[in-house]
């Protein structure tokens, strides 16, 4: 094995469903209602864990460029239903700029700088560029609401990828 496959590590994210013969119901109705609300509830279990690690990998790949303030609670519709999910807040290196690793409502002013991303730079861009299904980083200025997404007027909008 090569000493780099050594200093590998790999994290299993792992939830347990379970139900003790006494808590079974008496009828085969009852009992798989009884199973499927123990699956969605391990469901969403794992759901919101998977969540928090995928946002910690992202932080620990971009650890250069971003540093962790905190964790912050959000609730966000996901397939399991409406769920309070956990949400990194980062705070960029360079220009010191908050971000969330979750989605955004962004309220364009004619205060918005836009820019697009060609060959790996940052070129400007206009509001007619914006489609849906991009994918885009947005900063923002000024207060910010708590819902989610999290609602605010946009000082930068990059866009990053396009369908």
């Amino acid at each position: 094995m090569s000493p780099l496959a050594c200093k590998q590590r790999t994290e299993v994210i792992s939830v347990v469903c379970s139900l003790s013969v006494s808590e079974m119901a008496s009828d085969v109705k009852a009992l798989e209602e009884q199973i499927i609300t123990l699956v969605q509830q391990s469901g969403r279990e794992f759901y919101a864990k998977v969540f928090a690690a995928f946002q910690q990998r992202w932080l620990e790949e971009a650890r250069r460029e971003y540093t962790a303030v905190r964790w912050r609670s959000i609730n966000q519709v996901t397939p399991f239903g409406l769920l309070r999910l956990p949400v990194r807040v980062v705070r960029a290196r360079g220009d010191g700029r908050y971000f969330t690793l979750s989605k955004a409502s962004s309220r364009v002013t004619d205060d918005t700088s836009i820019f697009r991303m060609e060959d790996g730079k940052k070129v400007a861009g206009k509001f007619s560029d914006l489609k849906v299904g991009q994918t885009v980083e947005a900063s923002f200025t000024g207060p910010v609401s708590e819902s989610y997404p999290v609602q605010g007027a946009a000082s930068e909008i990059v866009i990053s990828q396009t369908r």
